[in-house]
């Protein structure tokens, strides 16, 4: 394990025969191919070479040449313990071979060690001078750290600067405010504690802060008293979990020492009545004895814990290792204490020994963690003074009961001294160079050094004493590295660890691993020094030369790396994955050893005895502050269990429409977050994929949130019943948050607010405005909200701006970006994606096949929606074999078929279900049944538009919404419950949508007009025939031809076409039109109902919308008998009405936008809220010097030269 077996048989034979077998075992080592069996016979070899040393100074006469086979000897031994991995040893048997006549020659051409015969004469003993100790050291650190190859190079440092203690920063609280975080207090009271940080090492705002609080005693004393509050907090807890353990052991250094004794206690109190040992309990206590300012923790206490915690080790013996572990571990922080305490006067018998046994007994064990935990353990028992003096501890050793000096005199006349001090020696070897960085507690060796005589009885007991029980330099020197740790010299640190005599014992590394894991994983030091943690652990895997190959360590090192790259949210966690992918790729020794540790990456036992504080849940109760994490966890858990799942690219946006740069979205978005602006918009045409990036967005969002960090939170804006005024705290209802939390949330907290659909809310109102966001008192938000391009007007900025224009506020806080259509690696990136995922019966290059050949697909499938319908529907449309070029595919084309294919699987889909038989019986009764479906979702989209203006999202309730609308298509009899499965509605909880807002537009323009409701035999005659006769274009009275036109023309006037006014419903629209060119019947049906306003007003909202509709599909009104139409609100903009008769028709409140209307005739026509898009014209014959309006708008009066004056009537512009 950790310690050298130390043996020493006597021997009878010559030295000559003790020197040719030592050798002989040697030689048997190094052909030996196992490696336990070469070790003991090494070992047996070094037992030879003691009692070779013994023979040769027994000897009257010294013979140079024995001398030099000694020296030779040990130097062979040294190679072979390198060798195989024992540098202790090594180490030892090197210093023996210097002793012996060998020096150390290190230069770039060898660096072995040679015989020194010729610098000492044939008579001189080989013994080194009295000043050997240094020399030696300086040449073992000579010839192990500078091989061959790389004398002459220095290694890199890691840690470059020396830096203050690991502190969180938080921002500094006003008088009497509210702190945060229980990390943030602990910061506010280290400021306040000149002891632990000095006025010089305050910046400007620190003392300022601290000098306000001088001035006002109350407000520190607040701060005081709220740390002993939070301790009160602790002790009523019954549970005592990990998060507040960790929570209040953060504020150990910076409490008063009556506090900081009751939370000891507590921990104390705890420990000892647990009946099931708590790990994190052990762990904070160990963690507040590390962190207990000087003098807080009396002598007889720290006793009186070591006691408690032996009781309890040995309670635990069949316990996990895992327990075991943290006992040896807090059992190593007392033992710290009180060395650094300097107690004095550990009893022997009640507590020492048998705590010494039984970390002897645990050393045995298999587990190297728990191995080196115990010997660190036992390492700093032995640096704490016992009752006996070492001289009583000989004695007892020996069974010898001496009396006085004149007794230990007389008991030791027979023992040769040399061997004694050569033992004690080499305690004090081990120690140089460390002593002048950690104030070592060691017992004294005066008393033993006055020793003249001794037995052969004697000194095998004291070589059985140093054997396990002798101190290590690599405690001493792991204390040393704390102390350096504690404030923060880093320099200093690596040098101790590079230079310190122990720097190749494997025990020593082990714990400076475990260091460097606790600096990495802690993130409260600055990110540099983590990295440098990191790489200085990377260094000590790699450099086998420098540091050793000991399996062990590297499977340690390993697992700490693992340990870092577990954590989702630390920042440090990508650069050390690739450290660790480096690593397995380092080459055949690496790899093994890496994959090892992949098997079975996890250890039960973390680099940190308590990880940082996160929450702060003792602070909150004493603050009275509203537990709003857990529900925030919920709220998380919900928002990222859909995730994945479906393919995403990430869009690419343009500031506007003129600009000539396009960017990544993510990334804008991003420096936005990053930015004091307030309101980011988003805008985008159906189906950009503007609700896509925003849910994404949001995940991401979540991915990177920490407690008390920005919340993101998704807000639908078609589900807010109250947005102008309560939109946030209504979505944290939805989420099931009381109003004691969203009160909290309100006063305490910041949000990104992501908000969605803005277009589908269909008002004007600006939400950053009405909700009164980042207002004194009010939520403090950055918002991002999105909306379709077409939606807005010309002043559509006012509706975002987050300061009224008007009141001269800020404009720079607002930022847009348009999502542009995918390009050709986008969309080759969505197909592949596609493809991997969804495993379609077409492979990518068919689909690229596919949208290259067919006309105008290409052009159609840059919208990301478009591109998922193509890719699902394709397939079913065409066969690979067919030739593409003829085929002709629109957007009608692809919804029809979506949703007809989406129908029919959702029918398989019923038919696997395990159903009731009432549904088996409706759906044995639905024979037709994609008409069944095509015909409820027609219903239920009018329903959704006549009800509730097309938002979107219907809430549904059995109970509140019986005897409504919502119950004909939401209760579960006739089969309606099957048709809401196989229609593409989504279902959350109580709240019903589509999945896409087009397709409920797609269900509306269906509802108007669906091919398969109409009789090809009873319809009239195409429009084809019909473009031949100049009468059909000038008159729409022909298109009457008797009933059956009357009929499917009552058909239109009974559908949305003549109940709602759909100018505004672009997607609608673009649907309508497309219908227009592929169904001639439609296009005559919409001609007549024009014609039919002429004398009826009643169908003037069907005229309208007809009328727009055609001017939407490309049809053309040249010369068109327009003469009294009503088409009141219509939009004709960029239509052609050239020489068109419209005189007496109702224009009222149409939209002329750049419209064809030359030689028009608009005589008589009403044009009340015309909008031209531009300013009218008036032609008058003399100059004009003014003009107004009158007061109610009606006339417009021009005030021309001589006095004249013209009136106009601004319904008609009449004069």
């Amino acid at each position: 394990m950790f310690r050298n077996p130390f043996s020493s048989p006597t021997s009878k034979l010559s030295l000559e025969d003790v020197l040719e077998l030592a050798n002989k075992y040697m030689e048997n080592a190094r052909e030996d191919s196992d490696p336990r069996k070469a070790l003991k016979l090494t070992n047996n070899a070094k037992s030879l070479m003691k009692d070779a040393e013994k023979i040769y100074i027994a000897k009257k006469v010294k013979d140079p040449i024995l001398g030099d086979g000694i020296a030779n000897s040990y130097h062979e031994l040294r190679k072979l313990f390198d060798k195989l991995g024992c540098h202790d040893k090594a180490q030892e048997s090197h210093g023996k071979a210097v002793k012996w006549g060998y020096v150390c020659v290190v230069s770039q051409y060898d660096d072995t060690l040679q015989p020194a015969e010729m610098n000492k004469s044939a008579h001189q003993l080989p013994s080194p001078p009295a000043d050997a100790q240094d020399v030696t050291l300086i040449k073992v650190n000579s010839y192990v750290s500078v091989p061959k190859e790389d004398v002459g190079q220095i290694p890199r440092n890691h840690f470059e600067q020396n830096i203050a203690p690991p502190v969180a920063e938080y921002t500094l609280p006003d008088i009497g405010e509210r702190f945060n975080k229980t990390t943030q207090l602990a910061y506010c009271l280290s400021l306040l504690n000149p002891s632990l940080i000095s006025k010089e090492q305050l910046d400007k705002n620190e003392f300022d802060w601290v000098q306000a609080r001088v001035d006002d005693p109350d407000e520190k004393n607040r701060l005081q008293t709220m740390a002993t509050d939070l301790i009160r907090a602790f002790v009523r807890d019954e549970l005592k979990n990990l998060d507040v353990v960790a929570e209040v052991v953060t504020l150990a250094p910076v409490l008063d020492q009556d506090d900081f004794v009751k939370l000891l206690q507590v921990f104390v109190n705890e420990v000892n009545r647990s009946i099931l040992l708590k790990t994190h309990l052990l762990g904070g206590l160990a963690q507040l004895i590390r962190n207990a300012p000087q003098g807080y923790i009396d002598e007889d206490d720290l006793v009186k814990i070591l006691d408690l915690l032996n009781t309890r080790l040995k309670d635990t013996h069949k316990q996990s290792t895992q327990h075991i572990y943290r006992l040896a571990q807090t059992i190593s922080r007392v033992l710290d204490s009180m060395v650094d305490s300097q107690v004095e006067g550990l009893s022997r018998e009640l507590l020492r020994e048998p705590l010494s046994d039984y970390l002897k007994e645990l050393q045995k064990s298999s587990d190297p963690y728990l191995v080196y935990q115990t010997a660190y353990a036992y390492q700093a028992l032995l640096y704490v003074s016992n009752d006996e003096s070492i001289l009583q501890s000989m004695m007892r050793r020996t069974g010898k009961v001496v009396q006085g000096i004149s007794g230990v005199i007389s008991a030791v006349k027979a023992l040769n001294v040399v061997d004694l001090i050569e033992d004690l020696q080499s305690i004090q070897d081990g120690l140089v160079g460390v002593e002048n960085v950690i104030q070592l507690v060691s017992d004294t060796y005066e008393d033993t050094k006055r020793l003249a005589e001794g037995g052969e009885e004697l000194i095998e007991s004291l070589k059985e004493g140093f054997n396990f029980t002798r101190k290590s330099s690599w405690y001493p020197a792991l204390r040393g590295l704390d102390s350096l740790l504690q404030e923060g010299r880093f320099i200093e640190f690596e040098k101790l660890i590079r230079e310190a005599p122990c720097w190749h014992n494997p025990t020593f590394q082990w714990g400076v691993c475990q260091r460097l894991g606790e600096i990495s994983s802690n993130p409260f030091w600055d990110l540099n020094t983590r990295k440098s943690a990191v790489a200085f652990l990377v260094d000590l895997y790699n450099d086998d030369l420098r540091w050793g190959c000991q399996p062990y360590i590297k499977q340690w090192i390993l697992d700490i790396l693992n340990q870092l790259t577990q954590s989702t949210q630390d920042i440090i966690t990508d650069d050390t994955q690739r450290l660790l992918q480096e690593l397995a790729n380092g080459g055949p020794n690496k790899v093994a050893s890496h994959e090892g540790a992949e098997k079975d990456h996890t250890t039960p036992y973390p680099t940190m005895l308590i990880p940082p504080s996160q929450g702060s849940q003792l602070l909150n109760r004493v603050q009275n502050k509203a537990d709003v994490e857990t529900p925030l966890s919920q709220l998380k858990r919900e928002r990222l269990k859909d995730r994945g799942g479906d393919v995403y690219i990430s869009p690419r946006a343009k500031a506007n429409l003129r600009a000539k740069d396009d960017f990544d979205l993510t990334s804008k978005v991003e420096e936005f977050l990053e930015s004091e602006k307030k309101v980011f918009l988003i805008l985008g045409d159906s189906g950009a994929g503007k609700s896509t990036f925003n849910r994404t967005l949001e995940i991401n969002l979540w991915d990177k949130y920490n407690a008390d960090g920005r919340i993101p939170l998704f807000v639908s804006l078609p589900t807010i019943e109250k947005l102008e005024r309560d939109m946030i705290a209504e979505r944290l209802r939805q989420a099931n948050f009381t109003e004691n939390q969203i009160r909290e949330l309100k006063l305490h907290r910041e949000f990104i607010l992501i908000c969605d659909g803005y277009d589908e809310i269909q008002g004007t109102q600006n939400l950053y405005i009405t909700n009164q966001l980042n207002k004194p008192g009010g939520w403090q938000v950055q918002m991002l909200i999105s909306c379709r391009t077409e939606y807005n007007g010309s002043d559509y900025v006012d509706c975002f701006q987050p300061a009224e224009r008007n009141n001269g506020g800020d404009t720079d806080l607002l930022q847009e970006a348009r999502i542009m259509p995918f390009n050709k690696d986008q969309i080759q990136e969505y197909i592949d994606q596609y493809v991997s995922l969804r495993k379609p019966t077409w492979r990518s290059e068919d689909y690229l096949q596919a949208l290259k050949q067919i006309p105008n697909l290409q052009d159609l499938v840059k919208n990301p929606f478009l591109l998922k319908l193509a890719l699902e529907v394709l397939p079913r449309l065409l066969n690979t074999n067919s030739k593409f070029s003829t085929a002709r595919i629109t957007r009608l084309n692809l919804y029809d078929e979506f949703v007809a294919q989406w129908i029919e699987r959702g029918k398989r889909r019923l038919g696997e279900m395990d159903l009731s038989p009432r549904d088996k019986e409706a759906l044995s009764q639905m024979t037709e049944f994609k008409e069944h479906g095509i015909m409820y979702l027609k219903e239920l989209v009018t329903a959704i538009y006549e009800n509730q203006d097309g938002k979107p999202i219907v809430k549904y309730s059995v109970h509140r919404d019986r005897k409504t609308w919502k119950e004909e298509f939401f209760n579960d009899r006739d089969g309606r419950n099957l048709l809401r499965e196989a229609i593409p509605l989504t279902r959350n909880d109580y709240e019903y949508q589509f999945i896409h807002k087009s397709v409920l537009e797609y269900g509306l323009a269906l509802a108007v007009y669906d091919p398969n409701d109409h009789n090809e035999d009873t319809e009239p005659r195409s429009a084809g025939s019909r473009r031949e006769s100049t009468s059909s274009i000038l008159s729409f009275e022909q298109l009457q031809t008797g009933n059956t036109a009357t009929t499917a023309e009552n058909v239109l006037l009974n559908s949305p076409l003549g109940k709602r006014n759909l100018v505004h419903e672009q997607s609608v629209l673009q649907f309508l039109a497309e219908r227009v060119k592929q169904q001639p019947v439609f296009k005559d049906q919409l001609y007549s109902i024009i014609e039919q306003s002429k004398t009826d007003k009643s169908v003037r909202t069907a005229s309208a919308n007809a009328i727009t509709i055609l001017v939407r599909a490309g049809v053309q009104f040249h010369g068109a008998d327009l003469r009294n139409i009503k088409i009141p609100r219509a939009d004709l903009s960029f239509g052609v009405f050239d020489s068109a008769q419209l005189e007496g028709a109702d224009l009222r409140k149409t939209n002329l936008r750049n419209v064809w209307m030359r030689h028009a005739n608009l005589r008589g026509a009403q044009m009340t809220g015309v909008r031209f898009g531009e300013l009218p014209l008036l032609r008058e014959d003399n100059r004009v010097f003014c003009c107004t309006f009158s007061p109610d708008g009606k006339m417009f009066a021009v005030g021309l030269a001589y006095g004249n004056i013209g009136l106009y009537e601004t319904s008609s512009w009449d004069k």
